[in-house]
């Protein structure tokens, strides 16, 4: 709903490849992510199909999409991905032990009701202070 650039806009340096999942192809196409000044991977379960720097993937059944995702990442020797999504997807990676390092900036203050974020395993974690916040970091062992 946002429409991010998900490039360096604020930062120097080459923009890195868009990867998002769009499951039916309903993203519309005057989205950034569509807008051919970078590259893009879109994850579906519909159609393969390489338009206008962007590449479509799909993907076989739906309860493997993210396996599926960080192994074809890995043979396109894209070696690095910073999850930004919401509470759905980065618990599903979380709980999949589908990551090196997770990062958690944390509010201090009580926001008030909203949905809650994913949960990891604190136990091994740093926690710095940052502010008015906590910086939790968890490396899997």
């Amino acid at each position: 709903y946002d429409n991010p650039s998900l490039n360096t806009r604020f930062w120097t340096g080459k923009n890195p490849t868009r990867v998002f999942i769009d499951k039916h192809l309903s993203v519309p196409q005057n989205f950034h992510v569509f807008d051919g000044s970078q590259s893009s991977i879109c994850y579906n379960l519909i159609e393969n199909n390489d338009s206008d720097n962007v590449s479509f993937v799909k993907i076989p059944h739906l309860d493997t999409i993210e396996p599926f995702i960080i192994q074809d990442l890995y043979e396109r020797k894209i070696q690095s991905l910073v999850i930004e999504g919401g509470t759905f997807l980065l618990q599903r990676f979380i709980d999949l032990h589908l990551f090196d390092e997770a990062i958690v900036l944390k509010s201090k203050r009580l926001l008030g009701r909203g949905i809650a974020a994913p949960a990891i395993n604190q136990t091994d974690a740093t926690i710095e202070n940052l502010g008015d916040n906590w910086l939790i970091k968890l490396k899997k062992s």
